[in-house]
């Protein structure tokens, strides 16, 4: 019975550690044009993911409209959804935004117009996540390998002494 535990629980621990150790939400990535600033969030009514770049900042007027400060140039992108690419979109005016829901990446913060108010927050980069896109899948299997090996050999001694124990138990009945 023993046995038929620590093996499910080896089992269980070997399956797991992996979901556990490299969990994470990932989003989607920002077109790369050259601009300084990026925004990407989105669109219920389009149902699909948006991005705008530029060289200015945005901000959210008290009227509820996405500005520019100082007016510049925009690039507005739709994503592909069959082919996971921008695709240039409408460079008109884009509308009213009135929750923060639907913003989902961004390098700075987009302020009120006041700009001391916060409308949306930079999403927090883990270290988990950007160390685990600079390596390769080779260096991430050693590292969950590298993890299991001090498991294995917690195994491995408790079976060994649970065999020395039997044999010193024999000899001192004998």
């Amino acid at each position: 019975m023993k046995k038929k535990v620590l093996i499910f629980l080896l089992v269980f621990i070997i399956a797991i550690i992996p979901v556990i150790s490299f969990a994470e939400e990932i989003t989607v990535l920002p077109p790369n044009d050259g601009h300084k600033y990026y925004y990407c969030f989105y669109n219920p009514s389009y149902l699909g993911w948006e991005c705008i770049t530029s060289d200015g900042k945005l901000y959210l007027a008290d009227d509820g409209f996405l500005t520019f400060k100082p007016i510049s140039y925009a690039r507005f992108y739709k994503l592909n959804e069959t082919t996971g690419l921008w695709e240039l979109g409408n460079n008109g005016n884009f509308g009213p935004v009135y929750t923060t829901t639907n913003f989902k990446a961004s390098n700075v913060n987009i302020y009120y117009w006041d700009e001391v108010t916060v409308f949306f927050s930079v999403p927090r980069v883990s270290p988990l996540l950007s160390t685990m896109k600079s390596q390769s899948p080779v260096a991430t299997l050693k590292i969950i390998l590298a993890g299991l090996i001090p498991l294995l050999g917690l195994v491995i001694l408790a079976i060994c002494l649970r065999k020395g124990w039997t044999f010193l138990r024999r000899q001192l009945i004998t």
